[in-house]
């Protein structure tokens, strides 16, 4: 076989370059790299980038948002070991992130960058040269894991020159478990499904080689704060089983939840799934429930289990403040019955939307909310939202403690424009400027203009200061009143 026969042959596919193995089943050394590959370097690099913005403007322009860096350089050394059979090195490891950083922001300043993309658990800690234990490599450098090592270079060469080389912490993460990642296989369902708790709980010990606890978000949420605090975390390949298995899609979906709670600003599955597929019912249930495009945005709030291995329980209080989704992942192989109380609840019906392992997701009739509780029986392997009504509040800021401006954008995504609700419970000067994801004000709607107290909305109709519609993107609503800030997204989409 080779690499066409197992790629199905796709059309770039050349069955005479070899796979890299000699016939005695030896990989091949000594070789020339130039038989497979040219050199690339930063000059190269900034002329793509060119091009691309010439094609599709800068980032703040609609254009590509997100670049990464190389993807896993501690396995470059088997994964392209025609190029480069050493094993990686920090410091060769901090020289490229530097370089190639540095020429993407010189390029198109409003990009985020994110590194250094490493593939797993033992790349955390420490560098191809070391392996997967403290090492000469290690000690060299502070005797500091890989990863706060790389965050403490970020910082160092932000002080240096004002602006960090990478933008987003950004790591991979495959369950380790045996069959967990990349497979349908419900024999090890259970083992999936408990394994989601390694994204955050301290008390679960991996079920893996692992053998430890990895509370991958927090631990990494440490590190940032200790050496480069102010990144955002990203996770650009994860995966938690195949596109068609049921546990496999309560697990993307509950893994979804996770990332809400927990703050990751930016997760992208491995790989995208197969149309039609349960998976894609998972994604779904945040993106689009009801069909016509309703998503789930707002705030994660507080929600508890009394079995988090048996239901798991979020809770997103949405933009606008007057409606709370109830998330419950029923994970037992048999139905749960389950008692549900939210704060603030209004009595009356509360719709419910639902998929399981036989039914697609869709509308699953309503519940009775009464004292501000309700009772719902749980299929077996089912994820269900619930979608409460909350009493007397019209806006987020009605929900917000004493002392805090709470906002909401609605809708978000938009295409003609947002409105930002708030409460002000005093007359006050207000002010509302819109940020790119840069940072750059684009627009200023409001400011120190005196108003009213009360229930207030402003609208933003997706133009800046020039009267120009803005690309699409992420923007940032910055609202000042009071002496007090809030800060609210909105994505506008064309």
């Amino acid at each position: 076989s080779n690499e066409c026969t197992e790629s199905g042959w796709p059309s770039w596919c050349e069955p005479d370059v070899g796979n890299g193995i000699r016939l005695d089943g030896e990989p091949v050394t000594g070789n020339d790299p130039h038989d497979t590959s040219l050199e690339i370097g930063p000059s190269f690099v900034s002329g793509w980038l060119q091009h691309i913005v010439g094609r599709l403007g800068h980032a703040d322009e609609g254009g590509v948002a997100y670049y990464a860096l190389d993807n896993e350089p501690m396995l470059w050394n088997s994964t392209h070991r025609d190029v480069h059979p050493d094993p990686a090195t920090l410091d060769e490891l901090w020289a490229f992130t530097q370089s190639y950083g540095e020429t993407v922001h010189a390029v198109d300043p409003a990009a985020q960058v994110l590194g250094p993309c490493v593939w797993g658990w033992c790349a955390y800690f420490y560098s191809a040269l070391d392996g997967c234990q403290p090492g000469a490599d290690m000690a060299a450098h502070g005797d500091l894991p890989l990863l706060e090592w790389y965050l403490l270079k970020n910082r160092e060469r932000e002080l240096q020159t004002g602006r960090r080389p990478v933008d987003l912490l950004d790591v991979h993460y495959y369950p380790q478990a045996s069959g967990v990642a990349l497979t349908d296989d419900e024999s090890v369902a259970a083992v999936r499904l408990r394994s989601l708790r390694s994204l955050y709980d301290p008390a679960y010990v991996d079920e893996s080689w692992i053998g430890q606890p990895v509370r991958l978000i927090p631990r990494l949420r440490e590190w940032i704060a200790a050496r480069c605090p102010g990144m955002e975390i990203a996770l650009t390949e994860y995966n938690w089983g195949g596109d068609h298995g049921i546990s496999s899609a309560l697990a993307q979906a509950e893994a979804l939840a996770i990332f809400g709670r927990e703050g990751v600003g930016l997760a992208t599955r491995w790989v995208a799934p197969e149309a039609g597929s349960k998976v894609v019912e998972a994604l779904r249930l945040f993106l689009d429930y009801d069909g016509v495009g309703s998503a789930l945005s707002g705030e994660s709030v507080r929600a508890a289990s009394s079995d988090v291995d048996d239901v798991g329980a979020y809770a997103i209080l949405r933009s606008g403040g007057g409606e709370a989704a109830v998330l419950l992942f029923n994970k037992a192989t048999g139905p749960r019955a389950t008692n549900v109380t939210v704060a603030r609840a209004a009595s009356g019906p509360a719709p419910v939307w639902r998929f399981d392992a036989a039914t697609s997701l869709g509308p699953a009739g309503t519940v009775e909310v009464a004292a501000g509780s309700f009772a719902l029986d749980l299929p077996a392997r089912s994820a269900t939202l619930v979608l409460v009504p909350l009493a007397g509040v019209s806006s987020l800021a009605d929900g917000g403690p004493a002392g805090a401006l709470r906002a909401a954008a609605q809708p978000t995504p938009f295409r003609g424009s947002t409105a930002v609700r708030f409460t002000l419970p005093r007359p006050a000067s207000v002010s509302l400027e819109v940020a790119d994801a840069a940072g750059r004000i684009r627009r200023r709607i409001l400011s120190s203009r005196a108003q009213p107290a009360g229930n207030l909305t402003l609208t933003w109709d997706g133009r800046d200061d020039a009267g120009r519609p803005v690309p699409s993107g992420t923007y940032f609503l910055r609202l000042r009143a009071a002496g007090l800030e809030e800060t609210v997204r909105a994505i506008r989409i064309e």
